[in-house]
């Protein structure tokens, strides 16, 4: 079996650790020029107290993405199109194409131009972060939520996981999985970017709770139109959960914010706005912080 990996940010690096640590040969591709460079000296992760260094296949030649099996799609949810403009022609029609990325949409625009029968899609809660072009930092936890429309598809992936030594569970309605995962994102990034502050200092900040909450209540109002259907309180619960236990944690769109790159907003927020608008219903906070994240964006020079 042969991986490749679309993307040598944060979780593109941590998901090619887990398969050199079996043994499984995985190929890099990203498009960045320096990235490639620097990772021609090897990748380096932080995991705890362990740092390890290893070579990898990296390259800026989507052709050499031909010969996998499985491709793993971890660009940010705006580059999904484009990556796929590159990539799309030079797979072999056997492989899988995996997302796992954050927002809404993803799967879509891959079907574009991939059989929906070739494409798994589902969500991770894996915690990973960036800090050079050359190396990463495992934060733990790595549970998979997988699904698609094939599920010897979805069986061959879930494979490459659990031999890899990551967390994998089939669901047969993964895209409800995707939008509990993005309606928690949703009341964590913007706020976290915004106030600049970590995932649990949003719990001691009573506006940011009630923010939280009016958030959670549009989306969950308009995951509902979709017939996609989540209880407002039990998502508030959840969110709560996960400030809690990434307490120490700096959202992804923080991140983003201070090494002034453009974020995943309009996968998330942003996607929130579109549908309700699409059903007549009002997201004046989902809209609010999409457009201060914008704002955000539109005072710095775009580092992507």
């Amino acid at each position: 079996m042969k991986i490749g990996i679309i993307g040598a940010g944060a979780m593109g690096s941590i998901f090619t650790y887990f398969f050199h640590n079996a043994g499984i040969e995985t190929t890099l591709y990203d498009i960045d020029r320096s990235t490639v460079d620097a990772l021609r000296n090897g990748l380096r992760v932080v995991a705890g107290d362990t740092t390890v260094s290893f070579p990898v296949a990296i390259t800026n030649d989507p052709a050499m993405l031909t010969a996998c099996d499985i491709i793993l799609v971890f660009v940010k949810s705006y580059a999904t199109v484009p990556a796929m403009d590159v990539i799309s022609s030079v797979l072999s029609p056997e492989s899988r194409i995996v997302t796992l990325q954050n927002g809404i949409g993803n799967n879509e625009a891959i079907s574009r131009y991939i059989p929906v029968e070739r494409i798994v899609f589902g969500t991770t809660t894996i915690g990973a972060t960036k800090i050079d072009r050359s190396t990463g930092q495992y934060g733990g936890s790595v549970d998979i939520v997988i699904g698609g429309a094939d599920m010897s598809a979805v069986d061959d992936v879930q494979r490459a996981f659990l031999d890899a030594g990551l967390s994998s569970t089939i669901t047969d309605n993964p895209e409800t999985a995707v939008w509990k995962k993005a309606l928690i994102n949703a009341a964590i990034n913007p706020l976290g970017a915004i106030l600049s502050v970590s995932n649990g200092a949003l719990l001691e900040n009573e506006y940011a709770l009630l923010l939280q909450k009016s958030i959670i209540e549009e989306s969950v109002a308009v995951a509902g139109a979709l017939g996609i259907h989540f209880d407002a309180m039990a998502m508030y619960a959840a969110t709560h959960d996960v400030c809690v236990k990434t307490s120490k944690n700096l959202c992804s769109m923080l991140q983003d914010v201070r090494n002034k790159r453009k974020t995943e907003i309009e996968s998330i927020n942003g996607a929130i706005v579109r549908y309700g608008a699409g059903h007549g219903i009002e997201t004046p906070v989902n809209s609010m912080v999409s457009t201060i994240i914008h704002a955000i964006e539109e005072s710095y020079t775009f580092n992507v």
